[in-house]
């Protein structure tokens, strides 16, 4: 795989300041033709792994039978890496003929990572029963390397098991459940609309860029009382706390381009960033069709800042905006748009805040406490008829830890309310009444948690969770479990069992007020 140096500098959202250190190029050379084999440690066939050399842009993707091949110019010693979401990054050095020439390189086999999904961490003959020991931990890396993901989160967690891939929805399904119930949390706050706006048959992609976070916690089951309103999993995303660098990024591609730019003081760091894309040059090269009325646009930006607060506390504040814009015609079978299809016209306006702040308290116990807001608009035209959805959240949030409290358990407590209000205008046609039904939700949750140590080798995490929705004028309880059991060195047990609840969609309660039960699974 070669891409020039100009073009990829380009594509990549790269610091001005790294542009200055970049080495030299070097004088041409014959190219080396490296072919190989990446394998499990059983020597099963890993396909989708990535592997170039460290230091250029020369790599390539393994194939269904784990082989690779790819030309590059270098020589000297150089760094061959092979990386693949569930395995250990490898990276040996490799000498490279100045000749040029065919080299064929040795089988090599990676290893499964540690925070692989049902891995168990043992750490000085303990391990645990928490949600990072049960669940798949990416690091920003993981999400930019995986084939295919194109910096997505949600494509890239698609690859991990217990996911279901839907070309046509771009989002995440888990076990069967709709999007929906798979939950987003930043910082412990919930994401209002993790997804931008699609029309159907048009994958969505994700708000957020990998590269903002230090790490996301995937959790397929058996999550922490922590969080509510999710049947399926929970995605965690954690926000770095104060940027590295004073940097400026500039990215410049062939469909839109973007403008970064960051600053870092002592306790405090700013960044602001905006981008713009818009698909028409794309689809008007991919699409001769011509489906496209309009090709996806969009102009977003986001707002960041991060301050300590004395010793231990940080406070952080992240701001997003974003504007798209799509129409396509569709396939329809009524008589009226079977030649031509029909015209469906999207614009999705998105607002979010998100503030933490933490600290250390008296006698163990931390604080850990936020706001979230979102305010998100979807108008829909697939003609002749016009619907406009308007949902705006608040969610505020408390939790106390109390990591000390004894040497066999711990407590973790904590606070939620959410206020929801949503509003739907419908017009069957341009002339017709509106329909406007709504709805205004207030949901509470108190949840207390407690990681126990009752053996030498049996550990639990015991919750319970309790929310109470206005809407519904009903509360329910959600009890939770996990055990972790260790059968021998290395192997474990760990055995999830609990309720999980969640309100019914807003479509739901828009279209029928009389749905008066919440959804509830419990593994």
């Amino acid at each position: 795989m070669k891409t020039p140096l100009l073009a990829a500098l380009l594509t990549l959202n790269i610091p001005l300041a790294a542009l200055a250190q970049a080495p030299a190029p070097t004088a041409f050379s014959a190219a080396t033709r490296l072919s190989g084999l990446v394998l499990d440690a059983a020597g099963r066939p890993l396909p989708g792994a990535n592997v170039f050399l460290k230091t250029t842009f020369d790599g390539a993707i393994t194939d269904s039978l784990g082989r690779f091949s790819f030309a590059t110019n270098a020589t000297g010693t150089l760094p061959l890496v092979i990386t693949l979401i569930g395995y250990e990054l490898q990276e040996t050095p490799l000498a490279l003929p100045a000749g040029g020439g065919p080299l064929v390189l040795p089988a090599r086999r990676l290893r499964e990572s540690r925070a692989s999904l049902g891995a168990v961490v043992i750490t000085a003959g303990a391990f645990e029963a928490s949600d990072e020991k049960r669940s798949a931990a990416l690091k920003p890396l993981d999400i930019l390397t995986t084939a295919g993901a194109m910096a997505d989160i949600a494509t890239a967690l698609n690859t991990l098991p217990g996911t279901t891939r839907v070309g046509e929805e771009g989002k995440l399904f888990v076990r069967g459940g709709a999007a929906s119930e798979t939950r987003t949390y930043l910082d412990g706050l919930p994401v209002q609309s993790p997804y931008g706006g699609a029309v159907s048959g048009a994958p969505a992609r994700g708000r957020f860029s990998p590269s903002l976070f230090k790490g996301t916690m995937f959790s397929t089951g058996g999550y922490s009382a922590e969080y509510g309103q999710a049947l399926s999993a929970v995605v965690g995303l954690s926000s770095i706390d104060l940027d590295p660098e004073t940097q400026t990024g500039i990215s410049l591609l062939s469909v839109g381009g973007s403008l970064s730019r960051t600053q870092r003081w002592d306790r405090t760091s700013a960044s602001a960033s905006i981008d713009y894309n818009n698909l028409a040059p794309y689809y008007g090269l991919t699409s001769p069709d011509n489906r496209w009325e309009r090709a996806p646009e969009r102009l977003g930006g986001s707002l960041r800042l991060a301050h300590r607060t004395g010793e231990t506390g940080m406070l952080k504040a992240y701001a997003t905006f974003s504007s798209q814009q799509v129409a396509v015609r569709q396939p329809d079978p009524e008589a009226a748009y079977a030649a031509n299809g029909r015209l469906t016209g999207l614009r999705n306006d998105n607002f979010a805040l998100n503030t933490t702040y933490r600290t250390a308290l008296r006698r163990g116990w931390s604080l850990n406490t936020g706001l979230a807001l979102g305010r998100e608009r979807n108008t829909m035209q697939p003609e002749p008829q016009r619907i406009e959805e308007l949902e705006q959240t608040a969610t505020g949030r408390l939790v106390l830890t109390n990591d000390s409290a004894s040497t066999w358990f711990n407590l973790k407590l904590g606070a939620e309310t959410t206020l929801q209000r949503y509003g739907l205008t419908y017009q069957a046609a341009p002339d017709s009444a509106s329909y406007t039904p709504g709805f205004l939700e207030k949901r509470t949750a108190l949840f207390g948690e407690s990681d126990l140590s009752l053996a030498p080798r049996i550990t639990a995490r015991v919750g319970l969770r309790g929310e109470y929705s206005a809407l519904l004028g009903r509360a329910n309880l959600a009890p939770r479990l996990a055990l972790a059991w260790q059968l021998g060195r290395p192997a474990s047990s760990r055995p999830p069992a609990g309720c999980f609840t969640k309100t019914p969609p807003t479509t739901c309660c828009a279209c029928a007020p009389t749905c008066a039960l919440s959804r509830r699974r419990i593994i």
